[in-house]
């Protein structure tokens, strides 16, 4: 597959990776902002605290849990 594209016309490629790449930024930049805004109104929730801990703890996030405080 990399020697398909990289027989192509160099143009067309560069212009096909600069598209995928802005598209990309620009995606990851509106995905991050939109968490960011997000936790820093629910960071003191039952969630994040749950989500938090076990990622600390390197085991499985408890829905359940969770669940029974709401």
């Amino acid at each position: 597959m990399a020697e398909k594209l990289y027989n192509k016309l160099p143009e067309c490629l560069r212009y096909t990776k600069q598209q995928l790449n802005f598209w990309r930024d620009l995606s990851w930049h509106t995905t991050i902002g939109h968490a960011r805004e997000w936790l820093s109104i629910h960071n003191l929730s039952e969630e994040v605290k749950e989500g938090i801990e076990a990622f600390n703890e390197k085991r499985q996030v408890d829905y359940k849990k969770i669940r029974k405080t709401k």
